[in-house]
């Protein structure tokens, strides 16, 4: 089977499905790529994070500069992602002089199930930041990308965009077969949000840019690779956002609930080739059950409505499982995480999680249930920012996968 290089619209479910499935791993790519200075890009006060009557030591990354001249801050990015391989890169954040150490105007306390603590205190305002992102995995696949977040009158306007290029080499799954790929890709992404009032809820919009080419291949017996042909593609969707940050931090929280609502709407009138509703909900809890013990909960759900492609299909995501293993119309997910603090800045942690598919297109076929659990072990490695570093073992249903963790997994 060969095809022939052309824009990818009104074509055969096949076709729809190998060009769906591109963009959304490359999709993917970008995210991990980006995840660190993600991370940089969306933080808030974390002085919170810091266990009781501790010494305060520095880590080894800690010693930033600071004040009015602003700081450079170099992060290393480690690539575990099974579907990609193991890789390595480098995040370069500059984080921009404050204008005002203050929290908020207005903004109360944060508002979480266990806010009526006597120590807790307002969230200050996230830095601006802009930054630079790259990495290469073992398979080939490479990415860059460049970033920009700002909060402006008194964190009542979050912004933050990026531009990202990625060449991935990676496979899928039809009918449990899977198929390999070549990509290059270009995303432009955009999510602009406004507080309610002094409440911890923003509602805001997000644009998502996608053009891709890709190459595709099978094996037939052990070594014989057979082209299916290149395809061309574009992809492009608006959101409409709901969230409720009450975390004490976003890198490792103790303490809080997020709550995130996204509405897609992926149109050919927005010059994309896709007309689809997709939409995706998520919940974090996190309780410090005892001042070195933190259980963490998520739930999260996603699933497409209407003339969909393919890759429109959501999969489960959790630590022993690699991305696009299982798909279905709709995918839920439901893990617990218990994190122990042995140490001034030594934790280990277990957790275990079931993933599940729903809907009855043929092109899917897995098992019921699908579970997955593991351990770790944290080094708090930046306590001005809440961020602890570490690495994860996991079993899923078919093998075990080890994870450089930075941050909260979710």
């Amino acid at each position: 089977m060969c095809f022939k290089k052309k824009k990818m619209k009104n074509k055969s479910v096949f076709r729809y499905f190998l060009t769906g499935n591109k963009i959304r791993i490359v999709a993917y790519c970008l995210l991990m790529i980006g995840f660190c200075f993600t991370l940089q890009v969306t933080t808030g006060h974390a002085e919170n994070a810091k266990l009781p009557d501790e010494p305060r030591q520095e880590g080894p990354l800690e010693k930033r500069a600071t004040g009015s001249g602003g700081s450079w801050l170099p992060i290393p990015i480690f690539i575990t992602e099974p579907a990609f391989g193991y890789g390595l890169g480098l995040a370069l954040g500059y984080i921009h002089p404050a204008k005002d150490n203050t929290e908020a105007e207005g903004v109360p306390p944060l508002l979480t199930l266990e806010s009526n603590s006597p120590d807790r205190s307002g969230q200050k305002p996230p830095p601006t930041i802009t930054g630079v992102a790259g990495g290469y995995t073992q398979n080939g696949t490479w990415a860059a990308s460049v970033g920009h977040s700002a909060s402006w009158r008194k964190d009542t306007i979050r912004y933050m965009a990026g531009l990202a290029y990625a060449d991935v080499n990676s496979k899928f799954y039809i009918l449990d077969k899977p198929f390999g790929f070549n990509l290059k890709g270009l995303a432009l992404y955009q999510d602009l949000k406004f507080r309610l009032g002094s409440s911890r809820f923003f509602l805001g919009g997000k644009l998502l840019l996608l053009e891709t080419e890709s190459q595709f291949n099978t094996t037939v017996g052990e070594d014989t690779e057979i082209a299916l042909g290149d395809i061309d593609s574009n992809n492009i969707g608006v959101a409409a956002a709901a969230i409720f940050d009450g975390r004490d931090n976003v890198f490792t929280p103790n303490r809080g609930q997020f709550l995130q609502l996204d509405v897609w709407r992926y149109d050919e009138g927005l010059g994309g080739d896709y007309n689809y509703w997709n939409g995706k909900f998520k919940v974090l809890s996190f309780h410090q059950l005892h001042p070195r013990l933190v259980l963490g909960l998520r739930l999260e759900a996603s699933g497409v409505d209407g003339l969909a492609p393919f890759y429109a299909y959501p999969w489960v995501s959790m630590r022993g499982i690699p991305a696009l293993r299982y798909q279905g119309k709709s995918a839920g997910m439901i893990e617990a995480e218990v994190r122990w603090n042995i140490a001034d800045r030594w934790a280990i942690l277990g957790f275990t999680g079931k993933g599940a598919v729903g809907g009855d297109d043929p092109s899917f076929r897995t098992q019921d249930n699908i579970f997955a659990a593991g351990a770790g072990a944290r080094y708090f490695i930046m306590r001005d920012l809440g961020l602890w570093l570490g690495v994860d073992v996991a079993q899923g249903p078919e093998d075990l996968y080890s994870y450089i963790t930075v941050g909260q997994a979710w």
